[in-house]
């Protein structure tokens, strides 16, 4: 220990302070002494480049960034590709009657063979938001226009209807 510090059963009385101006003792919530009046300015940049240095061991609560002043730039060219739209609609179920017939009747068999041609786990559709993750991945994949609420919809309130759309565009697309 330094001359004039003391620990805390110490003869002189003085409590300890550590580097952080704390005491080793003292929560962690308790408030900062400030350790100088204003920051610190550094002169180790030349002059035209000085900067506010405001390191914790200066007593200021956070270190100061530098401004940015230009965004990277991407290596690569990027391409800008053209969403499409479902080959068929929502309601052209009898355009393809064994897929109509298998919604109908068989949607989950119909699920299960979506999933699977999809490259999926069969058992994807029985998983709670399986279903919806494969018509937005078949979306994404496929760069179909749309939106999880669309996709929501369509498979909570014309799940058949759903099902045979997702079925034939793969028809098609495969």
């Amino acid at each position: 220990m330094r001359d004039g510090e003391g620990g805390r059963g110490s003869p002189s009385g003085e409590k300890r302070v550590s580097q952080t101006g704390l005491a080793p003792w003292a929560s962690l919530s308790e408030p900062r002494p400030a350790v100088h009046s204003r920051p610190f300015i550094s002169h180790s940049t030349p002059r035209s480049h000085s900067h506010l240095c405001l390191h914790r061991r200066h007593g200021s609560p956070a270190a100061m960034s530098y401004p940015v002043t230009s965004q990277p730039q991407s290596a690569g060219t990027c391409y800008q590709t053209q969403l499409s739209d479902w080959h068929t609609g929502l309601t052209d179920c009898c355009n393809d009657m064994p897929v109509c017939l298998c919604g109908t009747f068989a949607p989950l068999c119909l699920a299960c063979r979506i999933s699977d041609d999809f490259g999926e786990c069969c058992c994807t559709p029985y998983l709670p938001g399986g279903l919806h993750s494969l018509r937005t991945g078949m979306r994404e994949r496929y760069r179909i226009q749309g939106s999880v609420g669309k996709d929501w919809a369509a498979l909570t309130f014309c799940l058949p209807c759903a099902l045979c759309q997702m079925a034939r565009e793969l028809k098609i697309r495969e």
